[in-house]
């Protein structure tokens, strides 16, 4: 029972994983732009 939850966590944990960067990678230059403002943006507020 227990390696069945143990092996159910792991498997949604490596989907979800491999859904995110297949999103990063489908939207990278939107979300590169994201990133860059998000970084850019503490040296704005300085």
């Amino acid at each position: 029972m227990t390696s069945t939850i143990m092996e159910f966590l792991i498997l949604g944990r490596a989907v979800g994983f491999g859904l995110v960067i297949y999103g990063i990678y489908l939207d990278v230059p939107s979300r590169r732009k994201s990133v860059l403002q998000l970084l850019a943006s503490p040296y704005d507020a300085n």
